[in-house]
C-alpha cells in the first residue's frame, strides 16, 4: 500500500517524505471517517495499524531530524485508559466490555500514564530520542 511505502520513507528524515506521509495519512483518515465508523471490524483494524506504524514512523523521522538540534521527540502510545467520559460517549453494552479484548482485560487509569511522561521530560530520560512508550 502506498501509505505504508511513505511511512516506511518518513523514516529518512526527508521533509518532502514527512509532507508526503501526512498527506496520504490525512487522504486516507478523510476517506475513513467519511464511512460510518465501525461498519467494518477490519477495516477499524487495518486503520489502527496504519496509525500505529505512521506515529511509529513520523517520531523516528522526527527524531532524526531534530536530533542534530539537540530536540528529543518521543511518544506516550497508551492503550485503552478509562477516563469519566467514557460512560457517557458509549452504550452501556459497549462500557460493560470496554478493554475486555486487551492483553490484561481491563483499561488503564490516567495515573498510570504519568510516569512514562516524566520520565520522557526528566533528565533521567535525556537519552531517549525517537522512543514509543507503550
Amino acid at each position: 500500500m502506498q501509505l505504508k511505502v511513505l511511512m516506511l520513507a518518513g523514516l529518512s528524515g526527508d521533509a518532502e517524505a514527512h509532507r508526503q506521509l501526512l498527506t496520504a495519512a490525512a487522504s486516507r483518515l478523510r476517506s475513513y471517517f467519511g464511512r460510518r465508523i465501525g461498519s467494518d471490524a477490519a477495516d477499524v483494524e487495518d486503520l489502527v495499524q496504519e496509525t500505529l506504524i505512521a506515529i511509529h514512523s513520523f517520531t523516528k523521522s522526527l527524531a532524526l531530524s531534530l536530533g542534530k538540534r539537540g530536540v528529543r521527540v518521543n511518544c506516550v502510545i497508551p492503550g485503552p485508559v478509562w477516563t469519566p467520559n467514557i460512560p457517557g460517549t458509549m452504550p452501556p453494552d459497549e462500557v460493560e466490555n470496554f478493554c475486555h479484548e486487551v492483553a490484561l482485560g481491563r483499561p488503564g487509569q490516567p495515573e498510570k500514564l504519568v510516569p512514562a511522561y516524566v520520565l520522557l521530560a526528566s533528565s533521567d530520560g535525556s537519552f531517549m530520542t525517537g522512543a514509543l512508550a507503550r
